[in-house]
């Protein structure tokens, strides 16, 4: 697979035919395209651009709430976590009022900067990883942000929530438990915000050009 980023679009191609994406129709591919490079393995996008090719199909809609968790890019998982903190759905005491600083990308350790209700600095760290190793690594580093003033999140896989209960001042939620808890009411704004990103997996194989 050969893909081509060109200003507003994507154009894959083979042998044999070309298929343009749009970026205004497909804008996850806009935010986790390679960013140095010429000519670069784009493993990331892989599953995604098969689908919108039409040579994969999912119904997340009937998956799991830990492959429904997967299937959202982790630059999308620290939006969800971010809205997740802003919901009713949290205690005040952690509830999230606003943001310092950009979702993602900004520190090394930490993913959500923002001031909860109670006027206390919330630092968040969000992975999808799966091994307990490097979940240890993260929760570390993520605690020399602690102080009296500071709330310490970690938003990880449930399978390795077992070992983690003793983590004050660090707290430990599932990110399984975000997406159940966001996704369980299909009128919410939860349930929008995941059906909207995850709407390529509806898409209509893009055209030939």
């Amino acid at each position: 697979m050969v893909v081509a980023l060109i200003n507003t679009n994507i154009r894959w191609c083979n042998s044999k035919t070309q298929r343009k994406f749009l970026y205004v129709d497909y804008p996850l591919l806009l935010a986790i395209q390679p960013r140095r490079g010429t000519v670069t393995n784009w493993r990331r996008a892989k599953e995604y651009l098969e689908t919108i090719l039409g040579k994969r199909k999912i119904n997340w809609k009937t998956e799991s709430s830990d492959r429904v968790a997967r299937l959202l890019d982790p630059c999308q998982l620290e939006v969800v976590c971010s809205e997740f903190l802003r919901s009713d759905i949290v205690p005040t005491e952690i509830r999230l009022d606003f943001l310092l600083l950009p979702i993602g990308r900004t520190l090394k350790d930490v993913d959500i900067v923002g001031i909860s209700k109670q006027g206390k600095k919330i630092f968040a760290q969000v992975t999808h990883g799966s091994s307990m190793k490097e979940i240890s690594e993260k929760v570390d580093a993520l605690r020399n942000y602690h102080s009296k003033e500071n709330l310490l999140i970690f938003f990880g896989p449930r399978k390795l929530k077992i070992g983690m209960e003793s983590l004050k001042p660090i707290k430990y939620i599932p990110i399984e438990n975000v997406v159940e808890q966001l996704f369980s009411n299909e009128g919410t704004l939860g349930y929008k915000m995941i059906s909207n990103m995850l709407n390529w997996l509806e898409a209509q194989p893009a055209h030939m050009l």
